[in-house]
């Protein structure tokens, strides 16, 4: 495949690169993502759902689409991490996802208090402004 010549050529072992599908796409392709997903596990990549939870049919595509990661919309973060049922409902996604044997991803989390709550949920990654804004790459180099 295409993937499978671009990581061999950079030398990139395939089980680290995720191919990214929009939540949107994965509702409305959802027949033809079934065999396409299989087909990017069998080449040796990973999947994920990105930005879970902007739609309206999320949890609907999750019994059908074999990802590997769940990234959660930075929407979910946008409110206050005080509000019992936002809480409920990003905690009950993680817990989910888990026992789907997914990981979880939360983008554009921006404050310590949404790092606190999604460090005590046990989600596995925790992305946004908090850590950093987009930086050119010489930045990130010395960053690292």
């Amino acid at each position: 495949s295409e993937l499978a010549e671009i990581a061999g050529r950079y030398a990139v072992p395939k089980a680290l690169l995720e191919i990214e599908i929009t939540e949107r796409t994965a509702i409305e392709r959802e027949d033809v993502l079934v065999d396409l997903i299989g087909q990017i596990h069998k080449a040796g990549f990973k999947v994920s759902i990105d930005d879970f939870g902007s739609g309206h049919s999320s949890l609907g595509i999750l019994h059908s689409l074999e990802v590997d990661t769940l990234k959660l919309d930075k929407s979910f973060f946008h409110t206050q991490t005080n509000i019992p049922r936002a809480k409920a409902v990003v905690a009950s996604i993680i817990q989910m996802a888990k026992v789907l044997r997914m990981s979880t991803v939360a983008e554009g989390v921006e404050r310590e208090d949404q790092v606190q709550f999604l460090r005590n949920l046990d989600c596995d990654t925790i992305q946004g402004f908090y850590y950093a804004r987009p930086m050119p790459a010489d930045e990130v180099t010395l960053l690292l």
